[in-house]
């Protein structure tokens, strides 16, 4: 007779337990999905405002220089912006620079360093970027965008150096 009550028992406990374990599923699962609707939100909010934050600072008018404005479809905003929200580790672009120096001899870091310092003093504005790819001592040039860019300012940096050629690179776009 005992054994049958307690028996009984469980069978009358069974229920409310599983009512409450769904109950506590539903109420968990309701949070772990709130959690990451709002971070989702959250993070395309950003990325959003990162890029009309580029746009708007390309638009900003400085003494000595012209004036930036950008007509452009919607869509085009929607793509960069997917692009960033898709890509936040990277800082780079496919682009163009210029490869104005390239030496595997004795003493090349030296003669690295002396045309470096001769292209930054003839081209203030320009990026040089010093870069060792075993054995040689390279130094690329620029951010450009476009192919036509990157020849116009070759066509100007060939005066001085005279074996520049353009290269297919990732360019940083917060420069642009």
């Amino acid at each position: 007779m005992g054994l049958s009550h307690s028996f009984k028992i469980l069978i009358n406990f069974a229920p409310e337990k599983r009512r409450y374990s769904y109950a506590m599923n539903r109420l968990l699962t309701i949070c772990i999905l709130l959690i990451f609707v709002t971070s989702y939100l959250f993070s395309q909010t950003t990325s959003t405002d990162n890029h009309h934050l580029i746009i708007k600072s390309l638009q900003q008018p400085e003494s000595g220089k012209g004036q930036v404005q950008i007509i452009q479809d919607k869509k085009i905003d929607n793509l960069i912006a997917r692009y960033i929200d898709n890509n936040p580790h990277k800082k780079s672009i496919p682009g163009y620079r210029i490869r104005i120096f390239s030496d595997a001899k004795q003493g090349a870091d030296k003669r690295t360093r002396e045309v470096k310092s001769k292209f930054m003093s003839n081209f203030p504005d320009i990026e040089p970027y010093p870069k060792y790819e075993a054995p040689y001592w390279k130094i690329y040039v620029g951010d450009f965008r476009t192919l036509t860019d990157a020849f116009r300012m070759k066509k100007q940096i060939e005066i001085f150096f005279p074996n520049a050629f353009i290269v297919v690179s990732n360019i940083d776009y917060s420069k642009l």
